[in-house]
């Protein structure tokens, strides 16, 4: 997800300084060359919205989607939180249990009780953080949603359009084999070690086919940080604000964002299937994700309220122990 929503960011630049040259000439060429030095023409675009012989591109961007960079303690971690609700922006308060056990052992009874549930699934996904106990598939994909930036549909679609290019939807997106054993079932797993249930918004486990269909929905976050503070990153794949800065402070012509600039996850879900003992069939992460310029200047012109939004799903099957 790294890469990708850095790209985006990225294209914002672009999309500003076309829209300062639309607003200063009565029709300009937009002209981009790929990553092997080809022209990538558009057409001609007005000012006012309208269009002369746009066309689409004919060699966009090659890219890869980028895999999760989620960055995760290999300690697994059980929770005594008790069984309230939270949103995003409340403390990060959190009681400490013993560990989990490693190995996910069967139950006697149907965890039933959020915190039971939660630390059913994170037995199960720490074993394979932990130890590597599976083989599974990978796939991670994302799809943008709104792209509102220069306020000129014409060229918010252009724009919109070469950032689509960036991403990897369900269909073609590359899937990521990770080997029972060895370091890649471990470091593309996604564990458990957050220790503050009531970031858990809701939990619940329904019985279909002799498995356990579970979902946990988490707490809403805004732009989460480094140093243990952020609750979706110890349970789940978002992209930290240090990543992203490091990438802002290198565009000299980006100026005043420091601050206003955020990156708001809502709706973070996890779907699993589990057996009774404790083994992950497959597992679902999604959530949707908001870019937002409160605001910032690119050379002379100003971005307020400006945002473009997406959605990353990281889809994990083919468990084999």
């Amino acid at each position: 997800m790294k890469k990708n929503i850095v790209r985006v960011l990225s294209l914002l630049l672009v999309a500003a300084m076309l829209f300062v040259c639309a607003s200063c000439t009565q029709k300009i060429e937009v002209r981009f060359v790929d990553k092997d030095g080809n022209d990538i023409s558009f057409g001609a675009v007005t000012p006012n919205g309208g269009t002369d012989n746009t066309t689409a591109p004919t060699n966009a961007p090659d890219t890869t989607a980028a895999p999760s960079t989620t960055a995760q303690a290999d300690t697994p971690s059980t929770t005594a939180a008790a069984d309230t609700s939270t949103t995003a922006g409340g403390s990060d308060t959190s009681t400490t249990a013993a560990p989990a056990s490693t190995s996910a052992a069967p139950t006697s009874t149907v965890p039933s009780t959020k915190e039971e549930i939660c630390n059913f699934y994170a037995k199960a996904v720490n074993d394979i953080k932990n130890n590597g106990s599976a083989s599974y598939n990978k796939i991670e994909f994302q799809t943008i949603t709104t792209f509102n930036i220069t306020g000129n549909g014409v060229i918010d679609g252009i724009i919109k359009n070469i950032a689509t290019k960036y991403f990897k939807d369900e269909a073609s997106a590359d899937h990521q084999v990770a080997e029972k054993g060895q370091d890649s079932s471990k470091s593309k797993m996604l564990g458990w070690t957050l220790t503050d249930l009531s970031k858990v918004t809701s939990a619940t486990l329904e019985q279909a086919g002799g498995n356990y269909n579970i979902t946990i929905k988490m707490a809403d976050e805004d732009t989460p940080h480094k140093g243990g503070g952020s609750h979706l990153d110890s349970v789940g794949t978002v992209l930290l604000w240090e990543d992203i800065e490091s990438e802002l402070v290198g565009i000299s012509q980006l100026k005043e964002w420091e601050g206003n600039v955020n990156v708001v996850y809502t709706n973070y879900t996890i779907n699993a299937t589990l057996t009774p003992e404790g083994k992950l069939v497959n597992m679902t992460h999604h959530t949707d994700v908001d870019i937002q310029i409160k605001h910032a200047k690119i050379s002379f012109l100003s971005l307020d309220n400006k945002n473009v939004a997406m959605e990353n799903t990281a889809r994990f099957t083919d468990f084999a122990y």
